[in-house]
């Protein structure tokens, strides 16, 4: 664990920001103005998953959040379960179930973020989105990559879509990227033998990454006092480079996703830069 990082804390603190309800009413934490602080994709968006999960199939989703995954598969009549480490997430899943009008018993689980609460062999497909890169130590992950292989019959596959890098590194206390060769190498490791992968590219994540590469630092983090008194001339200079800082933000978040990115795939040269995958495993 890193320092200042504990996750079931982390992910608590994010679950009590977080509102069940139906549709855009729904919050996955909430910043100052209300809004969700993590995005929530469309109720009918999933990276490719759908494709191998077939009506009969009972699927776990790891890291399930809000739960709305979960109750999307239950509402194509998908035998669904979730697991996460933060009870809050799940006191508001079982809230979203309540929503759309499904019985809460059984369907979501604690998870230590080690063992899966979940016997050997019970469940034909694994799902889990943007949740491995909140996994900071090698240890867990390895260990995660173990239980995926016990709790999988064989022949399952194990569905996991993440934001990598070309190299392996973390960009803040509770965001490590990896890249695509250590997710297959820990498949490898266990089993889970590659069936797919799908690229979306995410330049952006490339430039951040060289900046700070380059500085050290990360220089769009808010800026603290630590407590020392600063005077208002110190105080409005410290607002000025924020205000131009996001302006640079926006305008290179806009470039990127609408000209660079479609050029990326395009060239198909995704693999050299930051991006957003879904491989798909079978377990052996």
């Amino acid at each position: 664990m890193t320092k200042n990082y504990d996750p079931e804390t982390h992910w608590d603190n994010i679950g009590k920001k977080s509102k069940s309800g139906l549709g855009q009413k729904a919050k996955f934490g909430t910043n100052q103005t209300g809004k969700s602080q993590y995005d929530i994709p469309s109720f009918d968006a999933q990276p490719k998953f759908i494709d191998y999960i077939k009506i009969g199939s009972k699927v776990l989703d790891i890291g399930s959040g809000i739960g709305l995954e979960v109750i999307k598969l239950i509402k194509k009549g998908i035998d669904a379960n979730g697991c996460d480490l933060s009870g809050e997430l799940i006191k508001v899943a079982q809230g979203n179930c309540k929503e759309y009008g499904i019985n809460t018993s059984n369907i979501f689980y604690k998870w230590n973020g080690y063992k899966l609460p979940f016997c050997k062999n019970s469940y034909d497909v694994i799902t889990t989105n943007t949740v491995l890169q909140h996994v900071i130590e090698e240890i867990q992950i390895e260990s995660i990559f173990k239980e995926v292989k016990r709790v999988l019959v064989k022949k399952g596959f194990f569905c996991m879509s993440e934001l990598v890098a070309p190299i392996d590194f973390q960009s803040a206390h509770h965001v490590k990227s990896r890249s695509v060769k250590r997710y297959i190498e820990l498949g490898e490791k266990n089993g889970l033998h590659l069936v797919n992968i799908y690229y979306t590219p995410k330049v952006f994540g490339s430039i951040i990454y060289n900046y700070q590469k380059m500085f050290g630092i990360n220089h769009w983090s808010k800026q603290k006092s630590n407590g020392l008194s600063i005077n208002n001339l110190k105080i409005n200079q410290l607002k000025k480079n924020v205000s131009i800082k996001k302006y640079i933000y926006r305008n290179l978040l806009n470039l990127t996703n609408s000209y660079i990115d479609p050029l990326i795939k395009l060239l198909k040269v995704e693999k050299y830069f930051t991006a957003q995958v879904s491989i798909i495993f079978i377990k052996q």
